[in-house]
């Protein structure tokens, strides 16, 4: 079965197989409902791992001082990642930060824009990437990529699945740093009611307490 319907963020209609439609499904079903980046990301990176058979996956985010920093990871070491120094412009992910828009290697040694640091860190083999922006208001926040599709090389039709979930995932950390910000304002405003309550005397005309 193949589903299709028009998304003009891609250009023309997209395609997607049954089995990638419902895992659509299923991670929309949560991703508006988790209000934590950290498990966020780690639930989709499970979830989308498993289903395109990958070896690993990485989910970047974008500081505005234009450095990239990995925040979860799969099937690679966190902070072995975090010591590497990603930045916008620089290797496919950044290419993918710079320019917000979604790539797909399938050989990697070809591509002028992959360098091969991780590989070199890791002792990782890097055969093929898949990688989109994490969008927010038109503007990449972070980098989903993964790395290494098992028995074949990635589709496009994964690579459609991979942006739609970077626009979703984009709305819904938009969501969790309003949350934070909403939950942040409300303590502080309690702390103040709290301090004027604790401190404050009233006093009748004969000066009495």
């Amino acid at each position: 079965m193949v589903i299709l319907y028009n998304d003009n963020n891609i250009g023309g209609f997209m395609t997607l197989g049954l089995s990638q439609y419902q895992l659509l499904g299923e991670i929309l079903e949560k991703v508006h409902y988790i209000y934590d980046e950290e498990e966020l990301s780690r639930i989709i990176l499970e979830a989308l791992s498993k289903a395109l058979n990958t070896e690993a996956g990485t989910v970047f985010n974008i500081s505005e001082s234009g450095q990239i920093v990995p925040s979860a990871a799969y099937g690679a070491s966190l902070s072995l990642l975090k010591a590497l120094g990603f930045s916008v412009g620089n290797d496919v992910v950044g290419w993918v930060a710079q320019y917000a828009q979604p790539v797909k290697v399938d050989d990697p040694k070809s591509d002028k824009r992959f360098t091969g640091l991780a590989d070199a860190a890791t002792g990782f083999t890097t055969r093929s990437i898949i990688a989109t922006p994490i969008l927010a208001k038109g503007k990449a926040i972070g980098v989903l990529e993964f790395i290494n599709k098992r028995g074949g090389p990635f589709t496009i039709p994964d690579l459609e699945l991979l942006s739609m979930i970077g626009r979703e995932m984009g709305i819904a950390f938009e969501n969790v740093r309003l949350m934070k910000d909403l939950r942040e304002s409300h303590a502080r405003l309690k702390s103040i009611g709290g301090g004027l309550g604790a401190g404050l005397l009233v006093l009748d005309r004969w000066h009495n307490v």
